[in-house]
């Protein structure tokens, strides 16, 4: 539903410093999300800007992220 949707769209700070050699995160829904620094890819999803708060980061992405187990729903 769209809890899971919304939890896909957040990883914590843990997930981010631990990045593996395979360039993806893993997003509290428990699916991996391919990150790309050399473009600013985020699942396929330009990043547009980010914003930093005293709890996190927010980034602004320019398309919805679909996990590929809901969008098979």
């Amino acid at each position: 539903g769209m809890l899971s949707l919304l939890s896909y769209h957040v990883v914590d700070a843990a997930g981010l410093q631990n990045m593996t050699e395979s360039n993806s995160v893993k997003t509290m829904y428990g699916a991996s999300l391919a990150v790309d620094q050399n473009s600013s890819l985020v699942g396929g999803a330009g990043i547009l800007a980010s914003e930093r708060y005293d709890n996190g980061i927010v980034y602004v992405v320019d398309q919805l992220l679909v996990p590929i187990s809901l969008s098979m729903q």
